[in-house]
């Protein structure tokens, strides 16, 4: 995706629904919304999360596609 950012999550353990889903570990933007950072969960698909700008300044990390690749 042209633009596409990426991200590790640094924070405490979360998951993508309440008490049961995937470990957020990682997230990413997409091109119909490149100021979200989204997760990705296997039943349900992108789910938004948090804002970039919010994201930069918490527990977010910029990296590199590759890098969240290995995530």
């Amino acid at each position: 995706m042209n633009g596409q950012r990426f991200f590790r999550y640094n924070g405490p353990p979360v998951l993508t629904r309440g008490e049961y889903g995937v470990a957020v570990v990682g997230g990413h933007t997409t091109e119909d919304n490149p100021e979200l950072i989204s997760v990705f969960d296997p039943d349900f698909g992108d789910q938004g999360w948090i804002s970039v700008v919010a994201g930069q300044a918490g527990d977010w990390e910029e990296i590199t596609e590759e890098e969240h690749a290995l995530l």
